[in-house]
């Protein structure tokens, strides 16, 4: 049993936490953040052609905006005898589409269910816009999502700075957040302290500049379906998007609040910012050391790919929060039996279901787990089915969603390379273990398997608790792929809870041997904080 920290010791912790925040600080001070522009931008791509001005054959083109799947959107629209036709098309990086025109680094094509325009219309304006971007396309290659759109969403001043820093200045700030996250986590109450650090740089990373106007279609869509009445959310215009309506409902709380652009990106700046602090609560009531959940908590805190997605109008951020208090409920509810743990483990099934179609996966590998771990994770399994039961109307949403989305999966077969890509069970595997290297890095996700092989054979439930809804999210979604409209990054709320179980597995009991495993998930996660 760890003995209580004395006085020195306590006073140590507060002076290196103190001292690594404000070196790490000063660090980031030193260098000018770097410009938010890009080193292209989408009107320089398409000029002269901008919006307002004629593509071809009288379609106009109107204000561009990105779109799901890392492309530029560029709607072009016609008006004659009282009747609107469109021609959505679409930018995106070189080879991501088969079949359609392309540039020297960039796919043009449009889009068959969303162009009301016939064949030919569509063939003419997508030629037009082709042509345009051939000429323009001289330069070195600037990804899709680098162009810049006018009013694309600044990242605040600590974000620019941080993904700015290169090499060794990079890895000191994220040594520096690591060290100051250990020393805090260490502390009596760590586990507050350390959340509340984790809090406090989740949101200074994602709150400045949330009122500038939105740039992605959806946003926009979301933030009018969320206006609408509760009845209508759940009944009526709710029902009619590809995702459950639950989050809609948020979406009309937060309104209560006003209409603004920061109002309605609240929500997942809030639960963005809490995907650190909730591994570290998941680790204290579940009896585990808080101080391997908060480090490893630094990655969904500062990462890129999670910081990005938790400043936008999405139910991302919102979803991992629900699997990760899942896994949380149900480990929890194995160890006490209570219940308002019982009850949580109900709700977060049920609230799961409701927010993303594809949990149902999650939530069927994690009973099939349970079942592998024997007759005494009995009432835990009995908490999973009632909450499906409970659920099930969302299942039945998702068996009419599918059934509507048929002229659209119709038109993927027919052109797959213009709905929404041509998606076989095998490349969204593969993109998705990219959307995985992009936010965790090689080393920590390898780090997080050898510590949950270590918790199975020390014969600890916990770890494998948090890898099947991991694993049952990403054979949910390669499933589907073929069928409906799933993307890649759907994964990344899951990532967390892959977190999680490295942070459940169990440490060394040996002093030297527990020391240096933190030492190394300090190393790794700094690593990983450094590179993103």
């Amino acid at each position: 049993m760890s003995q209580p920290l004395d006085r020195r010791a306590v006073a140590l912790r507060l002076l290196v936490a103190v001292g690594g925040t404000l070196v790490a600080l000063g660090i980031l001070s030193e260098g000018t953040p770097p410009a938010e522009a890009g080193t292209r931008t989408l009107a320089e791509l398409i000029a002269p052609l901008a919006p307002g001005r004629e593509v071809a054959d009288g379609f106009v083109l109107a204000l561009p905006h990105r779109g799901e799947t890392h492309d530029i959107v560029l709607p072009a629209r016609r008006s004659r005898g009282g009747r609107t036709t469109t021609v959505e098309l679409h930018l995106l990086d070189r080879g991501t589409w088969r079949g359609v025109r392309t540039s020297a680094h960039y796919d043009i094509a449009w889009e068959q269910p969303r162009s009301t325009a016939t064949q030919n219309e569509c063939e003419a304006v997508t030629e037009r816009l082709a042509s345009v971007v051939r000429a323009n396309d001289v330069r070195d290659e600037v990804p899709v999502d680098a162009l810049t759109l006018a009013p694309d969403v600044p990242r605040p001043h600590i974000a620019r700075a941080l993904s700015g820093a290169r090499g060794g200045r990079a890895f000191a700030i994220a040594a520096l957040l690591a060290l100051t996250t250990w020393a805090l986590a260490t502390l009596p109450l760590g586990g507050f302290w350390a959340g509340a650090f984790l809090f406090a740089l989740g949101l200074a990373l994602r709150v400045p500049h949330l009122d500038v106007p939105f740039v992605r279609d959806q946003d926009v869509q979301r933030l009018f379906t969320g206006h609408a009445s509760l009845v209508d959310i759940f009944t009526g215009i709710g029902l009619r998007d590809r995702h459950p309506p639950l989050y809609f409902a948020v979406l009309h709380a937060a309104q209560l609040f006003g209409q603004s652009e920061a109002v309605v990106r609240a929500p997942a700046v809030l639960a963005g910012a809490l995907a650190g602090p909730m591994l570290v609560l998941a680790a204290a009531v579940t009896d585990r050391k808080v101080v391997l959940a908060a480090l490893l908590g630094l990655v969904p805190a500062t990462s890129a790919s999670f910081v990005a997605h938790s400043r936008e109008v999405s139910s991302l951020p919102f979803y991992a929060l629900v699997l990760t208090v899942l896994a949380m409920a149900t480990v929890r509810y194995q160890q006490t039996g209570s219940r308002g743990w019982y009850s949580a483990v109900v709700a977060s099934v049920v609230v799961a279901l409701f927010t993303y179609y594809t949990a149902v996966f999650a939530v069927a590998a994690l009973l099939c787990c349970l079942l592998w771990l024997g007759p005494t994770y009995g009432d835990a399994r009995r908490a999973l089915g009632v909450g499906l039961a409970c659920g099930s109307p969302a299942l039945a949403l998702a068996a009419y969603t599918f059934v509507r989305d048929r002229g659209a999966r119709l038109a993927a077969e027919s052109r797959p390379s213009l709905a929404w890509g041509d998606r076989s069970v095998i490349g969204t595997a593969e993109a998705m273990a990219d959307v995985v290297r992009e936010a965790l890095g090689p080393a920590l996700v390898v780090a997080a398997f050898v510590a949950v092989t270590y918790a199975l054979r020390r014969r600890e439930g916990h770890a494998p608790i948090a890898l099947a809804l991991v694993l049952g999210s990403f054979v949910g979604i390669a499933g589907l792929a073929p069928v409906a409209r799933v993307q890649p990054y759907y994964l990344l709320a899951a990532l967390p809870v892959l977190l999680l179980a490295a942070a459940w597995s169990p440490l060394p009991t040996h002093a030297t041997r527990r020391l240096a495993v933190v030492a190394t998930c300090g190393l790794l996660v700094s690593t990983t904080v450094a590179d993103r």
